[in-house]
This record gives structure tokens, sequence and C-alpha cells, in this order.
């Protein structure tokens, strides 16, 4: 039934709550995982209020996680460098993250807008079923922040499930 399964994570306590259900399910059906990380393509100098990515991408967290304001009329000296450091910190980190399952498990580093990014890859590579984490919020923080795990399930085409950071598996057994 489930042969792939993507594992969109971005480090977060909703992402790890997930990683158990993406073990259990993956053990259950013998599927392969694809461990994804999205990030973000966005400009990294925003000019008078810029916003500079320092040491971890926002990634799929839709806030902006691992940044930090940048000096009046900000600049980044080298936006591409930083990017490209930004990527390949991202690609150990998911490798890592892919290691540490107890699953065959594949890591994936994307680039572009995280819900967008998740769905085509999903598409493309024909993957079976999409499990992510969600990042508990609700009302005015959710509407303001956006939520990844929202809009993949609204526009995947894909199966998805989604695991609140306080979800645990089996419990109540």
């Amino acid at each position: 039934m489930y042969d792939r399964i993507c594992y969109p994570t971005d480090g977060s306590e909703g992402a790890e709550a997930a990683a158990e259900h993406v073990e259990a399910l993956a053990s259950t059906f013998d599927a392969t995982v694809d461990v994804v990380h999205v990030v973000e393509d966005r400009p990294v100098d925003f000019g008078l209020m810029a916003t500079g990515v320092t040491d971890a991408s926002p990634g799929m967290s839709g806030g902006h996680h691992g940044t930090e304001p940048a000096a009046m009329g900000g600049s980044q000296a080298d936006p591409e460098a930083e990017r490209k450091e930004l990527v390949e910190a991202s690609e150990a980190a998911v490798a890592e993250r892919a290691e540490s399952l107890a699953a065959d498990a594949e890591p994936v580093v994307l680039t572009g807008t995280p819900h967008t990014a998740i769905t085509e890859y999903a598409d493309r590579e024909e993957i079976d079923l999409i499990v992510m984490g969600t990042h508990g919020r609700t009302g005015l923080d959710r509407l303001l922040l956006g939520s990844v795990a929202e809009k993949v399930v609204r526009t995947a085409e894909t199966p998805v499930v989604t695991v609140r950071p306080d979800d645990n598996v089996g419990e109540g057994e």
C-alpha cells in the first residue's frame, strides 16, 4: 500500500513527533522514507528591515527560526555564498536525520516555497504517503504565520498524515 513515504522535516518538535509515526508506518509497510527538508528560496536581504539567514534554515517552519535582524540598510557580504552554506548545512543535517531513522531512508534537500516543493516532489517521485508534523499553533499565530502542513494537506494529491507535537505512537494502549 505504501512503498514510499515522504517525511518533511525542519527539526521542530512537530517534525520529531512525526518521525515516530514514519518509523512505524515504514516498518509496517516495508516502505522506504524520503527525508525531505526545504530551504526557502527567498531573498536573503530585504533592505532596511533585512533578515539574514544565519545558522539554520527557516525551512518549513513558516517562521524566522535561525534568523536574526541584519544591520540597518542590512546587507549580506555574499547572499549566494550564504545560501550555498545553508544548503550544505541542511544536506548534512538531513543526512544525519535519515541515518537515525529506524527505516530505509534517503535524505533530500529541496529549495523553494516549502509547501509547493513538498507537493511537487511527492508528485514527481510518485510518493505514496506524506507524513509531517505540525507546530500545533492555533488562532492568530496560525493565521499570521501560516501553516506549511495545512497548505500541503489542502494542495497535495498524495495522502497526508499530520502529527501534532504532543501525539505519541501507541499512546492509550
